[in-house]
């Protein structure tokens, strides 16, 4: 099949750097995936375009001739109905409503549909139809989450031949099924006169020529085939009565064997014997067994079985173990558990390396246990490291240069990052997104920076310290001399992620060891885990990697190259802070160590959390 006779679909992806960060790749992959498993994927073709500048627009509509536009994008305001864009300086652009429509009815070629996949973009999708057959747009809000979603069941659903009204219906009908929010918000604008069920990209005659053709090509020759043996060969009777009594009622002699398959089993070490059984927070039960973790007053973070009881198993691990447990659950022998493991090489080298740095840092790992309101406390001795990506490193933003010195002084950084329970219990409510259920294992969600702020003072005065910050409108003071609970700096976080380690990741370059290490998109199932699922760094700080991202004090701005001691980030700009260490929903690059992204202080996502620190003072 040529390039030309495909359907093709254009996805212009728009996350300005001054907006909140959009997952536009993890969209795309979504979609490229759902497409491969459709009946008609060679007919489909998807053409990715980042970053699309108000410049790019038609140069990308006249290149590509497209079929479908999406646009994944922010929405400038309900009132004015305009989509995002990036200026030359990658900075948000709205571009009026007007303006874009004329464009498209300029350019629209063969196109026959467009996405909207934007906050507000239904008065930008009421003036296109003016010019195309199909658009959807967004009413109101809708979350990154939920969009994605939709694009992946809407286009699976075309490339099985369906119209766009049925795409639609199914879609929608599938954000229902999975309970995510916004999906009523997602509509369906047509052109006067066109019936979005008749708007097909595929109709029933298509047909694939060559398969056609070797289909008949098989056909003829099994004939002859036939025709040749049925001239050639006449079995004698008493052969053909043998056939009959054979298969008359004939069982097969001997024992009937079972066939088992039988992978690598990663056992614990022996020497420490280790019992698990505690209790959710809500009486229902999650699915992680984490062994004890012996740093100082026996820490360990929660861990709750599968099944609707708290039950209680006991194995032998080593507190500084490099081994793979695997986990158990209390499902039938015939259930089936995805395994995400990374190649064995993968692991060997993990461990090994891994194994080397816990043996150094074992002896030098103290804190405080963990407690109903927050985490073990871990303690980090100060030292100086390499904050940044270097230039070679792959995937590495412009944000995360230079590579430049840094020297912190040492602080206590919580083991693990604050969990719904922690959360519940200091504040008395839990802003999470339960899609499957809250948990008190599950790192909290859903929380802005300045809701930290609040859960932080609480906690520091509960636990008779002295509050570490002065919230008086939107301005925000630090006390330095304070003893009680704080965000990480970004130098801090960056120095606890990398463990003295200069590699992309705490266990080197590999990001397939993602698997072995952290929570992303490539084996989350896009949902939130419990804490302290996955292995720890060399200073048994869980979660590093993945999950949720994790908010620090400082605001964002550019690097200097200079030798600094104890950053806390620009003075001005206060109003957008940074998050580290990526999520659930991420891809691999963005949960290397030197990854940073800009957080808004009001915004609240289910794809971030925080980890809490102290300074050392008089407790």
């Amino acid at each position: 099949m040529t390039r030309s006779s495909r359907i093709k679909i254009l996805f212009l992806g728009v996350s300005p750097t001054d907006c909140v960060h959009l997952r536009v790749d993890a969209e795309v992959r979504r979609i490229k995936e759902r497409l491969r498993r459709g009946s008609h994927r060679d007919r489909f073709e998807l053409i990715y375009e980042p970053a699309v500048r108000t410049s790019d627009l038609s140069l990308h509509l006249a290149e590509h001739a497209p079929h479908i536009v999406h646009i994944s994008s922010h929405g400038a305001s309900s009132d004015s109905g305009e989509l995002v864009f990036e200026d030359s300086t990658g900075n948000a652009k709205p571009v009026p409503v007007a303006a874009l429509a004329k464009l498209f009815s300029t350019l629209q070629g063969r196109i026959r549909c467009v996405v909207l996949s934007a906050c507000h973009s239904e008065q930008q999708a009421t003036a296109l139809i003016k010019h195309i057959d199909c658009v959807i747009g967004v009413s109101s809000q809708i979350n990154d989450h939920t969009a994605a979603i939709f694009a992946e069941r809407f286009y699976g659903t075309l490339s099985c031949g369906k119209s766009i009204q049925t795409a639609f219906t199914v879609a929608r009908n599938d954000l229902q099924v999975d309970c995510l929010q916004g999906g009523r918000n997602i509509v369906l604008l047509t052109r006067h006169g066109i019936q979005p069920a008749d708007v097909h990209f595929l109709t029933t005659q298509v047909r694939c020529w060559r398969l056609t053709i070797l289909l008949g090509a098989a056909g003829i020759t099994l004939l002859m085939i036939c025709a040749a043996y049925a001239w050639l060969y006449e079995p004698p009777p008493s052969i053909i009565m043998q056939q009959d009594t054979g298969l008359a009622g004939s069982q097969p002699s001997g024992p009937r064997k079972k066939v088992t398959h039988s992978g690598p089993i990663f056992g614990a070490d022996a020497g420490h014997q280790t019992d698990v059984s505690t209790a959710p927070i809500d009486g229902t039960a999650n699915e992680v067994w984490q062994p004890h973790l012996q740093i100082r007053g026996d820490i360990r973070p929660d861990a709750h079985p599968r099944n609707g009881q708290a039950r209680s198993k006991t194995f032998r691990a080593s507190p500084h173990s490099s081994s793979i447990a695997r986990r158990s659950t209390a499902s039938s022998s015939s259930s089936t558990i995805p395994d995400h493991s990374p190649p064995d090489d993968v692991l060997m080298e993990v461990s090994a390396k891994s194994d080397a740095m816990q043996s150094a840092a074992a002896n030098t790992l103290t804190g405080f246990p963990s407690t109903a309101t927050r985490p073990a406390l871990v303690f980090l001795q100060g030292g100086v490291f390499a904050m940044g990506a270097s230039k070679g490193e792959q995937s590495s933003d412009i944000d995360e240069h230079p590579r430049h010195q840094v020297e912190v002084s040492s602080f206590y950084l919580c083991q693990t990052e604050i969990t719904q329970g922690h959360w519940a219990a200091v504040m008395g409510n839990n802003p999470s997104e339960c899609r499957y259920g809250c948990r008190g294992a599950l790192p909290v969600q859903n929380v802005s920076w300045s809701d930290t702020l609040k859960y932080l003072n609480r906690l520091s005065t509960g636990e008779g310290l002295s509050p570490c910050y002065l919230v008086r409108g939107e301005t925000v003071t630090w006390d330095r001399a304070c003893d009680g609970y704080r965000l990480p700096t970004e130098a801090e976080w960056e120095y606890a992620a990398r463990a003295e380690t200069t590699t992309s990741y705490a266990f080197g370059d590999n990001p397939q060891a993602l698997n072995f290490s952290g929570w992303y998109d490539g084996n989350s199932s896009w949902t939130v885990h419990p804490v302290a699922a996955k292995r720890s760094n060399a200073w048994q700080l869980y979660d590093m990697h993945g999950n949720v991202w994790e908010f620090v004090w400082d605001s964002y701005g550019d690097y200097s190259s200079g030798m600094q001691l104890n950053p806390t980030g620009p003075e001005i700009g206060t109003n957008t802070r940074v998050k580290r260490g990526g999520s659930f929903g991420d891809a691999a690059d963005l949960l290397r160590s030197a990854s940073r992204m800009p957080a808004p202080v009001e915004m609240k996502s289910q794809y971030d959390g925080f980890r809490c620190a102290r300074t050392p003072g008089r407790r």
